[in-house]
């Protein structure tokens, strides 16, 4: 155990445990570390917040957590992380690993490679400027997409699906942005849907605003979760 003064004030002391014991931390669940509160072992079988945000807190282990600087659960990581801080770095860790959310794609790749993977394969969903994206309705219309958009630093995914139940058509639209070294910079912005209809009839113009912005989830957000029908493990 140790532990240092700073400015006077000292700090708490730390636990070194070696790897063999901390491997044995890891959530019944997810197989991630133990170092998301709360932390809960019904018989035995321990599970983190990651899994289990709403369960009933094991007291004396998170206690003892606060002394142990856990690996971040992405294997390709060196850091060392304080109890507090796992759960916010690995959203945003360039070795996070994740899905590719194209219906069609499966690639595995880490979060830094995102941006790169959409411009050499799917370049033409990707919108720098403006996210323009043009539909087609008509009698046995459906629509599927996901699309890249690149504002002040930050990567949104945009999700679009359109059916037609003839005379009827629905849109549904879904924006979640990238995590990055800044969790935060996207949490003031706002953002609007102007949805442009042209027919014979006549042209229409439909504007929705947005009030929230999510952060990309990999247990959540690809194009097959959207529409419920997501079989990526």
């Amino acid at each position: 155990m140790t532990g240092k003064i700073r400015g006077g004030m000292a700090e708490k002391p730390s636990i070194h445990l070696p790897r063999f014991v901390i491997e044995k931390l890891r959530c019944s669940k997810c197989g991630r570390y133990l170092s998301v509160a709360p932390v809960s072992g019904p018989k035995g079988k321990y599970t983190c917040g990651r899994c289990c945000p709403n369960a009933e807190s094991s007291g004396p282990y998170e206690e003892i957590a606060k002394l142990i600087k856990f690996p971040c659960s992405n294997e390709d990581c060196k850091l060392r992380l304080k109890w507090g801080e796992a759960l916010p770095h690995e959203y945003a860790c360039q070795f996070r690993k994740t899905t590719c959310p194209f219906p069609t794609c499966y690639v595995r790749l880490f979060f830094s490679r995102l941006l790169n993977h959409f411009n050499e394969v799917h370049k033409s969903y990707v919108h720098n400027r403006h996210c323009n994206i043009t539909l087609n309705f008509n009698q046995a219309a459906r629509h599927l997409s996901v699309h890249c958009y690149c504002y002040s630093q930050t990567v949104f995914l945009v999700f679009v699906k359109t059916a037609t139940n003839w005379p009827m058509h629905t849109f549904s639209f879904a924006l979640v942005a990238l995590p990055n070294s800044d969790n935060d910079s996207f949490s003031d912005m706002q953002y609007a849907v102007n949805l442009y209809l042209k027919s014979a009839a006549g042209n229409a113009v439909i504007k929705k605003i947005g009030k929230v912005i999510s952060q990309y989830d990999i247990d959540k957000h690809c194009l097959p979760c959207f529409i419920g029908k997501c079989n990526k493990s």
